[in-house]
């Protein structure tokens, strides 16, 4: 994330650059970069979330990534898993199991795409917390509002966040166009 924030930023003052200098071809040429800088950390991010590995020590889960460690039950212990399916912002269904503590909230989500099925469910049977199972195909929103916490809130609200992404983006080309 650090690193995208690190590229997008050398790449905003490039595209100051070339757009105050009035080089409208550099600017496309550079939005077209940023485009491509975006999709590439996002594959990145995507293929690594496969290396997340969960820890179970007496009852402290946590949860261990290249990003750093957390404890998912610092607030309380797990009370239940559910199995969900969501669909957000029109796209393919999202299966997860979701790591719910006392408070209704969700302290973890497992993708299917990653976690094994023998492997989820010997950490159900580890942690000896009841299990849900929804068939039904939820909205991303509709989970949100359900269990809090189960989606960040920029999938519950795909379009709101590529909305104000590019507007984002475009106001800034627009600001380095009338800078100079």
């Amino acid at each position: 994330m650090v690193m995208t924030l690190f590229v997008g930023a050398a790449v905003a003052e490039l595209a100051a650059t070339l757009v105050s200098s009035r080089h409208v071809v550099g600017g496309v040429v550079v939005f077209l970069v940023i485009v491509a800088v975006t999709g590439v950390a996002l594959w990145m991010t995507r293929r690594h979330a496969g290396v997340v590995r969960l820890e179970l020590r007496g009852t402290e889960l946590r949860r261990i990534s290249p990003a750093g460690s957390r404890v998912l039950t610092a607030a309380g212990p797990i009370e239940r898993i559910v199995a969900v399916t969501y669909r957000a912002g029109g796209g393919p269904p999202q299966p997860r199991w979701l790591l719910v503590d006392g408070a209704g909230r969700a302290v973890g989500r497992l993708s299917l795409d990653y976690w094994a099925g023998q492997d989820l469910n010997a950490l159900r049977d580890a942690l000896g917390v009841s299990f849900e199972q929804r068939r039904r195909v939820m909205s991303a929103r509709a989970l949100r509002r359900e269990i809090p916490d189960a989606v960040p809130w920029a999938i519950a609200h795909v379009w709101t966040s590529v909305t104000v992404g590019l507007a984002l983006v475009i106001g800034l080309v627009v600001l380095a166009y009338y800078a100079l």
